[in-house]
């Protein structure tokens, strides 16, 4: 089993949004780390279209549909809110995205930035992890 965490942030003065993603294993070991710059979407807004069934034909409907196309074959997943204060790591990476323009992605590892996160994070992980 995984957990992924992602959090998106937004600089209305620079006009950018970075998103964080942070994907776990069941001990908690990073298996891996992403950021980027990406257009805004509110993730409360993608988590709650998920896991409606009525088709949403805006853009946003689009991803969405194509997220539960994706899911549909893996079994035992689902999609719910994290608290920011569950969700340290991602919050940190999507804020590096705002300052770094490149895609940056980590495997088995994670950035320097985000280790002292991990530890406050993976107390979590028994608790969320389905």
């Amino acid at each position: 089993m995984v957990k992924a965490n992602c959090d998106a942030t937004f600089d209305a003065e620079a006009r950018k949004v970075g998103v964080g993603v942070i994907i776990r294993n069941e001990r908690g070991e990073v298996m891996v780390a992403y950021h980027e710059q990406k257009l805004n979407v509110a993730d409360l807004v993608i988590i709650n279209a998920v896991n409606v069934q009525v088709e949403d034909l805006s853009y946003v409907g689009s991803l969405v549909e194509e997220q539960r196309r994706s899911l549909k074959g893996c079994n035992g997943w689902r999609v719910q809110y994290s608290h920011r204060n569950t969700n340290v790591v991602a919050h940190k990476l999507a804020k590096a995205a705002i300052l770094i323009e490149e895609e940056m992605v980590w495997i088995e590892e994670a950035p320097i930035f985000v280790l002292d996160s991990l530890v406050v994070d993976k107390q979590y992980i028994d608790h969320t992890i389905i």
